[in-house]
């Protein structure tokens, strides 16, 4: 999968702790990571000012052209670098964010 397909799965997420599964480099099994929505929100600002990130989802969809905002369509937030008002459709706490 590709930075595009991920940032689309994590902006799709409505759930309150996003779990991500990884392979290790090494090959010799999975890593999981979990993270708090809460706690990602509280950070996003000062993450994306020290990565100098202008808007928190900007992708290259095809791998060539000018990184855009993730689309509603695709589970973006963000519209003219702006947030926009989430859903919460009460799916379940955790989703998975499976990673090859």
């Amino acid at each position: 999968h590709n930075l595009a397909q991920l940032a689309s799965a994590v902006a799709s997420c409505r759930s309150q702790t996003f779990l991500f599964e990884f392979l290790r480099c090494a090959g010799d099994g999975r890593d999981m990571v979990a993270l708090s929505r809460a706690d990602c929100a509280a950070a996003e600002a000062e993450v994306l000012r020290q990565h100098l990130i202008a808007v928190p989802c900007m992708v290259r969809y095809d791998g060539q052209d000018e990184p855009k905002p993730l689309p509603a369509e695709l589970g973006g937030s963000y519209e003219n670098g702006r947030r926009t008002e989430g859903i919460d459709d009460g799916g379940p706490l955790v989703e998975l964010a499976q990673m090859p």
